[in-house]
Protein backbone atom coordinates (compact mmCIF):
# COMPACT_ATOMS: atom_id res chain seq x y z
CA UNK A 1 0.00 0.00 0.00
CA UNK A 2 1.18 3.53 -1.42
CA UNK A 3 1.54 5.60 2.42
CA UNK A 4 2.81 8.71 0.76
CA UNK A 5 0.63 11.88 1.38
CA UNK A 6 0.44 13.65 -2.39
CA UNK A 7 2.78 16.78 -2.95
CA UNK A 8 0.36 18.91 -3.91
CA UNK A 9 -1.42 18.75 -0.77
CA UNK A 10 1.41 20.22 0.99
CA UNK A 11 1.05 23.86 1.96
CA UNK A 12 -2.24 25.00 0.27
CA UNK A 13 -4.23 25.46 3.32
CA UNK A 14 -6.19 22.47 2.00
CA UNK A 15 -6.60 21.02 5.48
CA UNK A 16 -6.52 17.20 4.89
CA UNK A 17 -3.45 15.83 3.51
CA UNK A 18 -5.16 12.43 2.18
CA UNK A 19 -4.94 9.06 4.23
CA UNK A 20 -2.85 6.89 5.31
CA UNK A 21 -3.77 2.97 6.17
CA UNK A 22 -7.63 4.51 5.93
CA UNK A 23 -6.66 7.11 8.26
CA UNK A 24 -7.18 10.99 7.22
CA UNK A 25 -4.13 13.20 7.83
CA UNK A 26 -4.49 16.59 8.55
CA UNK A 27 -2.21 19.69 9.02
CA UNK A 28 -2.42 23.20 8.92
CA UNK A 29 0.55 24.44 6.60
CA UNK A 30 -0.06 27.39 4.64
CA UNK A 31 2.87 28.38 2.99
CA UNK A 32 2.75 31.90 0.97
CA UNK A 33 3.55 32.81 -2.35
CA UNK A 34 7.15 33.08 -3.43
CA UNK A 35 8.06 36.75 -3.32
CA UNK A 36 10.15 35.92 -6.56
CA UNK A 37 12.99 39.01 -6.63
CA UNK A 38 12.65 40.34 -3.29
CA UNK A 39 13.11 36.52 -1.55
CA UNK A 40 16.85 37.21 -0.24
CA UNK A 41 17.59 33.53 -1.70
CA UNK A 42 15.97 34.80 -4.91
CA UNK A 43 19.36 33.76 -6.64
CA UNK A 44 20.50 30.98 -4.53
CA UNK A 45 17.02 29.02 -5.16
CA UNK A 46 17.31 25.90 -7.32
CA UNK A 47 13.65 25.82 -7.36
CA UNK A 48 10.58 27.08 -9.30
CA UNK A 49 9.59 30.86 -8.18
CA UNK A 50 5.86 30.78 -8.89
CA UNK A 51 3.14 29.91 -6.66
CA UNK A 52 3.78 28.63 -3.11
CA UNK A 53 7.53 28.49 -1.82
CA UNK A 54 8.97 25.35 -3.45
CA UNK A 55 11.85 25.17 -1.09
CA UNK A 56 9.23 25.29 1.98
CA UNK A 57 7.09 23.28 0.30
CA UNK A 58 9.16 19.88 -1.03
CA UNK A 59 10.95 20.15 2.50
CA UNK A 60 7.82 19.35 4.68
CA UNK A 61 6.52 17.06 1.55
CA UNK A 62 9.53 14.96 2.55
CA UNK A 63 9.41 15.73 6.69
CA UNK A 64 5.79 14.60 6.36
CA UNK A 65 6.46 11.20 4.23
CA UNK A 66 9.20 10.12 6.28
CA UNK A 67 6.73 10.13 9.28
CA UNK A 68 4.24 8.28 7.76
CA UNK A 69 6.12 5.96 5.64
CA UNK A 70 8.92 4.67 8.75
CA UNK A 71 6.13 4.95 11.58
CA UNK A 72 4.58 1.71 12.59
CA UNK A 73 0.79 1.06 13.76
CA UNK A 74 -0.28 4.14 13.21
CA UNK A 75 -2.73 5.70 15.49
CA UNK A 76 -5.13 8.42 14.40
CA UNK A 77 -4.06 10.92 17.50
CA UNK A 78 -0.31 10.00 15.85
CA UNK A 79 -1.44 11.72 12.44
CA UNK A 80 -2.90 14.54 14.03
CA UNK A 81 -0.44 15.85 16.36
CA UNK A 82 2.18 14.79 13.50
CA UNK A 83 -0.02 17.65 11.17
CA UNK A 84 -1.08 19.48 14.21
CA UNK A 85 2.55 19.68 16.00
CA UNK A 86 5.51 18.02 14.36
CA UNK A 87 4.73 19.79 10.45
CA UNK A 88 4.36 23.66 11.87
CA UNK A 89 7.60 23.26 13.94
CA UNK A 90 9.49 21.65 10.80
CA UNK A 91 7.87 24.52 8.77
CA UNK A 92 9.50 27.08 11.48
CA UNK A 93 12.91 25.81 11.15
CA UNK A 94 13.04 25.70 7.97
CA UNK A 95 12.08 29.77 7.75
CA UNK A 96 15.05 30.29 10.24
CA UNK A 97 17.58 28.21 8.24
CA UNK A 98 16.13 30.19 5.30
CA UNK A 99 17.05 33.08 7.06
CA UNK A 100 20.18 31.93 8.64
CA UNK A 101 21.72 31.42 4.63
CA UNK A 102 21.22 35.05 4.14
CA UNK A 103 23.59 36.16 7.19
CA UNK A 104 26.80 36.81 6.21
CA UNK A 105 28.09 36.68 9.51
CA UNK A 106 27.58 34.51 12.47
CA UNK A 107 27.63 37.95 14.92
CA UNK A 108 25.43 40.42 14.83
CA UNK A 109 27.24 44.01 15.03
CA UNK A 110 27.95 44.46 18.54
CA UNK A 111 30.00 41.03 18.40
CA UNK A 112 26.70 38.62 19.80
CA UNK A 113 26.11 35.44 18.45
CA UNK A 114 23.00 35.97 16.14
CA UNK A 115 19.82 35.08 17.90
CA UNK A 116 18.69 33.05 15.13
CA UNK A 117 20.96 30.51 15.85
CA UNK A 118 19.09 29.99 19.24
CA UNK A 119 15.87 30.04 17.51
CA UNK A 120 17.25 27.05 15.67
CA UNK A 121 18.42 25.19 18.49
CA UNK A 122 15.24 25.71 20.64
CA UNK A 123 13.84 24.65 17.72
CA UNK A 124 15.07 21.47 17.22
CA UNK A 125 15.12 20.71 20.47
CA UNK A 126 11.20 21.24 20.50
CA UNK A 127 10.78 18.82 17.51
CA UNK A 128 13.03 16.04 19.09
CA UNK A 129 10.97 16.66 22.64
CA UNK A 130 7.69 15.93 20.58
CA UNK A 131 8.10 13.79 18.28
CA UNK A 132 9.72 11.50 21.39
CA UNK A 133 6.15 12.03 22.60
CA UNK A 134 4.02 11.08 20.04
CA UNK A 135 5.59 9.02 17.21
CA UNK A 136 7.52 5.21 17.22
CA UNK A 137 9.63 5.14 14.55
CA UNK A 138 11.03 2.07 13.23
CA UNK A 139 14.33 0.76 14.72
CA UNK A 140 13.80 3.04 17.13
CA UNK A 141 13.78 2.62 20.79
CA UNK A 142 10.23 1.79 22.06
CA UNK A 143 9.71 4.88 24.73
CA UNK A 144 6.40 3.88 26.20
CA UNK A 145 6.02 6.86 28.77
CA UNK A 146 8.12 9.55 26.65
CA UNK A 147 11.88 10.85 26.79
CA UNK A 148 11.53 11.38 30.45
CA UNK A 149 11.86 8.08 31.14
CA UNK A 150 14.87 7.20 29.11
CA UNK A 151 16.53 10.20 30.07
CA UNK A 152 15.62 9.26 33.95
CA UNK A 153 16.83 5.26 33.81
CA UNK A 154 18.65 5.48 30.37
CA UNK A 155 18.51 2.83 27.05
CA UNK A 156 17.96 -0.80 28.69
CA UNK A 157 19.16 -2.43 25.67
CA UNK A 158 22.70 -0.11 25.53
CA UNK A 159 25.17 -2.73 26.69
CA UNK A 160 23.40 -5.60 24.70
CA UNK A 161 23.13 -3.28 21.62
CA UNK A 162 26.88 -1.72 22.30
CA UNK A 163 28.59 -5.30 22.33
CA UNK A 164 26.68 -7.16 19.03
CA UNK A 165 28.70 -7.80 16.30
CA UNK A 166 32.05 -7.48 17.90
CA UNK A 167 34.75 -9.25 16.24
CA UNK A 168 36.24 -12.34 18.15
CA UNK A 169 39.47 -11.79 20.15
CA UNK A 170 42.36 -12.78 17.66
CA UNK A 171 43.81 -16.04 18.38
CA UNK A 172 47.05 -16.16 21.40
CA UNK A 173 46.18 -12.53 22.10
CA UNK A 174 46.68 -12.20 25.65
CA UNK A 175 43.84 -9.64 27.14
CA UNK A 176 45.50 -9.09 30.16
CA UNK A 177 48.70 -7.91 28.62
CA UNK A 178 46.60 -5.15 26.85
CA UNK A 179 47.51 -1.89 28.10
CA UNK A 180 46.79 1.79 27.53
CA UNK A 181 49.92 1.89 25.71
CA UNK A 182 49.79 -0.71 23.53
CA UNK A 183 48.28 0.01 19.57
CA UNK A 184 46.88 -2.34 17.34
CA UNK A 185 50.40 -3.39 15.53
CA UNK A 186 52.37 -4.28 18.74
CA UNK A 187 48.90 -6.61 19.42
CA UNK A 188 49.27 -8.06 15.75
CA UNK A 189 45.39 -6.50 14.86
Amino acid sequence: MNKAIKNNFIGIGKISKGAVAGQKVVALDFIGECPGRECKLFNDCNYLKVGPCRLRKLFLYHIINTYVTQITDLKPVQLTKIGALLLPLWDQLVRFKMEEATLSEITTKGGLINPIYSAIRETIKTILKVEGECVKVKGGIEIPNGLEELNQYGDPNFYEELTQDLPECPEGLDIEAVTDEASADDLGI
